[in-house]
């Protein structure tokens, strides 16, 4: 006779129990599966999102484009930075000596900066000798070079850095890269200096040290220390560098697309914890289920000498060996998994193998199933020889508990009650382990609507739309149209976008400064011209702050508004003989005047005659506005929140106000007399329109020399409600309390000639289904169209929607996983609850067949118990959510005083179907096993079932 050793007693078991241990083995790979997914899954979402980062900014925390006298080892000694390298600007390349605006610097890069840098190649590659080129494809563009393809020759003007001398040199283009500088303008805070960032790279054998002088650009990684804006911005300004020449990666984090990828990781994370745990007490459930069952052959065992040490031994032994079995099995499904659905999502979704992720899977699930497996083992090996055969557990229940008799009952109904009762424990843990699926599901369809809400908009939004970034003299008073057109949206642009191949369709809007007068007793007026006194919208010094607002206070309460010199100045420049206030006009085209501004009219209605020929302009000025009063500091010193509140924009701010008026001032039918100050030439403090200002030199350009003065008497036909036109167009004034006169194109160019275009908005013609080729035909052309304008913008709603449609993809794709493993998890429990219950009922099934049970009553008394536990979790978890969901709106409302309409619209009504149909689904499925079950019970006779044969 053989050995009877730990192993093979353990697979002995095995193969006895092989059909039983292959449904346990399945239920577990499956529950391995999706946890591993989850965890694949984020791995990608990391590579993809590093990844996209990489070729649109590059591969370094900072990029310093004005290196100044930093020495970068030191910084790297002290640990600020970890790593760096230099791009060598040898000059600055154009094709325009009459513009020299849209050229770019052509620079080398050390080989420490390649990686850092990462320039990303649409086709082509790197300049391997002297004479060749690689260049950014908005470079191209801009250098109307846009035709140029890889082996082309191209020529350029080449100035060095210091400008002396300036050259033709012609080069050989072999690569069109990936843009960067278009992507860290949008992305920037300030303007961006432009002159100095590399859209063009040469092979480093361009350079002779002999005769060319180098200016460098430093890409660099940080410390995490270091990686703080404020720290930047004060080291940065110790040695005179200003924002604009350097750039840090929280930029990118802010304006880029970084935000939405933490949100949805942490929420993963969060997903992948509870799915873990729902994963082991699955596996736990299996476990004691199928131990529950060997009561008796565990007693028989320690009846004959096996102790608690070789039982535990055993049957470890054997979930050592499912779990070798299920760990492989599962990190090869998951790998099919997540490729599949990183194939689904799109070519912005990069699958990634992640050994180390594997590995730690195949551990963890391997532990996971140990753990699990221990559980119930350790309480299995407690029991006695007869307590197991004679079911002890079982007699002190019935002792225990109180069951009531009936003379009358449904001996299905009955059968099922009392097993609920004395496996309470298990029914319990069943429906609360439901209940948690249950507010899992619906929150998980809350989190997809949240998701996609961002994305509500671009169904209103145009097929293209093109603003600008910069290009901007700063002035709250004085229009320099012709500057700006040079630099911006002119008449000519819109020529040229409207002559581009498949674009019907265009509007826009145009945007101007003019002053209003004020008069009278009113304190709506008086808040107006306190705002206009004080100048407001701007941060001041902390001594300046302090005093300042100190004056507004007692000055707005007692209602006599103190004028400073700097409101009698203005009074004097622009020829005005009271009050006034800074006022901004607003134009549109005369085809969308109507739809725009009807339904917001509160009194007066629109004429368009009226409106094109001067006559009459429709008003906005907010309904209600509020003063209060609020000190801060911050990391620029000291400064106030703005005082004077929109209270239609901000209700939620009127307590607290000190003081809070209606609008009575403005009237339809009213003439007022609009001042409007022009100048065409550069205020004197600023050399070009990236240039900043500071607030010294404010005066400069509030009174500009050869600034001109007119005066236009209107009347108001429309006053309208909650002006809002970023819906359509970015262009909106940023005051704090905006009067805005709105107006057609027509009569705006009649009030401040050469007025350009802050925004275009573009669809393509009727017929025209856009595609990649179209939309790169399109794209082109209008980079063409706006290569003379300073910081150019242009959104293409087919790029829009392709990248939400693979953030939909993928958050459906997460969602399905998430709930096919619930779904998985909390079917395995159930039925190993009831299946376990119905391999353990054996004899007392052939009992109740011999007093005349039929198979429906049997049946009939599983499925009742699957009613109580599907019924009561669901219950539970639908209140749970509800009220969650009540809590959280409620909490939200009182906050912001949002409307509970607009959180419903954000965050999406209860989401209650999709858990009704996870419920039903598992209902069905969960039936079909028990009827199986019991079919397969009833197939032996009564005898056999009695005897457990």
């Amino acid at each position: 006779m053989k050995k009877l050793t730990v192993n093979r007693l353990a697979l002995g078991s095995l193969r006895a129990r092989r059909r039983q241990y292959l449904l346990m083995i399945t239920g577990i790979i499956l529950a391995m599966t999706f946890a591993v997914s989850i965890a694949l899954l984020l791995v990608c979402m990391d590579a993809s999102n590093k990844a996209d980062r990489k070729a649109r900014y590059g591969n370094s925390d900072l990029l310093i484009l004005d290196c100044g006298d930093i020495d970068f080892a030191e910084m790297q000694a002290q640990g600020k930075i970890t790593e760096y390298a230099f791009a060598n600007v040898l000059g600055y390349g154009y094709t325009d000596p009459e513009d020299k605006s849209n050229g770019t610097a052509i620079a080398f890069f050390d080989d420490a900066a390649i990686p850092l840098a990462y320039p990303a190649f649409i086709e082509g590659g790197m300049p391997q000798k002297a004479g060749e080129i690689a260049i950014e494809r908005s470079a191209l563009i801009a250098l109307g070079l846009s035709g140029a393809k890889v082996g082309d020759t191209i020529t350029l003007t080449v100035e060095d850095v210091d400008g002396a001398n300036a050259a033709e040199k012609s080069y050989l283009l072999t690569g069109i890269m990936r843009d960067k500088r278009k992507n860290l303008i949008n992305s920037m805070r300030n303007s961006f200096d432009t002159e100095h960032y590399p859209s063009a790279v040469v092979n480093a054998s361009e350079y002779d040290p002999s005769t060319q002088k180098l200016h460098r650009v430093c890409y660099a990684n940080a410390s995490a220390g270091f990686l703080s804006y404020q720290t930047m911005l004060e080291f940065f300004d110790s040695y005179g560098i200003e924002v604009g020449e350097w750039n840090s990666s929280d930029f990118y984090g802010f304006y880029g697309d970084n935000t939405p990828y933490l949100l949805r990781t942490v929420l993963l994370c969060v997903f992948a914890a509870v799915l873990a745990l729902i994963s082991c007490i699955g596996i736990i459930n299996s476990f004691s289920s199928n131990l529950a069952e060997r009561r008796k052959q565990i007693g028989m065992m320690r009846a004959v000498g096996a102790t608690r040490r070789q039982i535990i031994r055993i049957y470890g032994r054997e979930a050592l060996v499912i779990s070798l079995i299920c760990a492989p099995a599962s990190i090869l499904l998951s790998i099919g998994a997540v490729f599949a659905v990183t194939k689904a999502v799109g070519d912005g979704f990069i699958f990634t193998l992640n050994v180390p992720i594997m590995l730690l899977g195949a551990l963890l699930g391997i532990a996971c199933v140990m753990g699990a497996a221990l559980v119930p083992l350790v309480r299995a090996s407690k029991i006695t020889p007869v307590q197991a055969i004679r079911d002890i557990d079982m007699t002190r229940k019935m002792k225990r508990l109180k069951l009531k008799n009936k003379l009358s009952f449904d001996p299905s109904k009955l059968i099922a009650r009392r097993n609920l009762i004395f496996r309470k424990g298990r029914f319990v843990l069943v429906s609360a382990l439901l209940a948690l699926s249950v507010v899992l599901i619906c929150c998980a369809f809350n989190f997809m609507r949240y998701v996609l809400s961002d994305y509500d908009y671009i169904e209103t939004m145009p097929d293209y739309s093109m603003s600008r970034s910069g290009g901007t003299v700063w002035s709250n008073y004085v229009n320099y149209p012709l500057l700006e057109n040079e630099s911006s949206f002119s008449n000519e642009v819109r020529r040229k976008v409207e002559a581009t191949p498949y674009i019907g369709k265009v509007t826009g809007a145009k945007y101007g400064k003019i002053i209003i007068p004020l008069s009278g007793e009113s304190d709506y007026a008086k808040l107006f011209k306190a705002k206009t006194v004080f100048d407001t919208d701007r941060y001041f010094a902390a001594e300046e702050a302090a005093e300042t607002l100190d004056q507004l206070k007692s000055t707005v309460k007692s209602g006599n508004i103190t004028e400073n010199d700097e409101y009698k100045n203005r009074r004097e420049y622009y020829s005005l003989s009271g009050d006034y206030a800074e006022a901004v006009v607003h134009s549109y085209d005369t085809s969308e005047i109507k739809s725009l501004f009807a339904p917001l009219v509160i009194e007066g209605s629109i004429n368009t005659d009226k409106l094109l020929s001067g006559e009459e302009i429709i008003l906005y000025v907010p309904q209600r506005i509020g003063f209060k009063t609020e000190y801060k500091t911050d990391s620029h010193g000291a400064s106030w929140t703005y005082p004077f509140i929109n209270l239609d924009i901000s209700p939620e701010e009127e307590d607290g106000c000190d003081l809070v008026t209606k609008q009575d001032y403005f009237h339809v039918g009213d003439e007022i007399e609009l001042t409007v100050a022009s100048c065409d030439r550069m205020p004197e403090t600023q050399d070009s329109l990236f240039d900043g200002v500071s607030i010294n030199d404010a005066e400069a350009f509030d009174h500009p020399e050869g600034m001109t003065v007119t005066k236009k008497k209107v009347r108001i036909g429309a006053i309208v409600s909650n002006y809002r036109s970023g819906d359509r167009y970015t262009v909106w004034t940023y005051s704090a309390l905006p009067i805005v006169a709105i107006t057609v194109h027509q009569a705006a160019d009649a009030l401040i000639p050469n007025l350009p275009y802050s925004d275009l908005n573009l669809n393509v013609q009727d017929g025209v289904q856009i595609t990649q080729e179209i939309d790169d035909d399109i794209m082109s052309g209008l980079e063409n169209a706006a290569i003379n304008v300073i910081e150019p913008r242009i959104y293409s709603k087919f790029r829009d929607d392709l990248e939400n449609t693979q953030t939909y993809r993928g958050v459906f794709f997460a969602m399905l996983a998430v709930i096919m493993l619930i779904f998985t998890a909390v079917a395995s429990l159930i039925n190993n609850f009831l299946t376990a219950q119905v391999r353990e009922s054996k004899q007392k099934v052939g009992t109740l067949r011999t007093v005349g049970a039929s198979k429906s009553v049997l049946t009939g008394s599983f499925i009742y118990q699957l009613i109580a536990m599907t019924g009561t979790g669901a219950a539970i978890g639908y209140a749970v959510y509800l009220l969650g969901y009540l809590l959280l709106t409620a909490i939200l409302h009182s906050m912001n005083s949002t409307g509970l309409s607009e959180i419903t619209e954000h965050f999406g009504a209860p989401q209650l179907w999709q858990a009704a149909i996870f419920c039903a689904v598992l209902f069905a499925v969960c039936s079909v096993n028990l009827y199986s079950k019991v079919s397969r019970l009833m197939k032996y006779s009564i005898v056999e079932n009695i005897r457990e044969l």
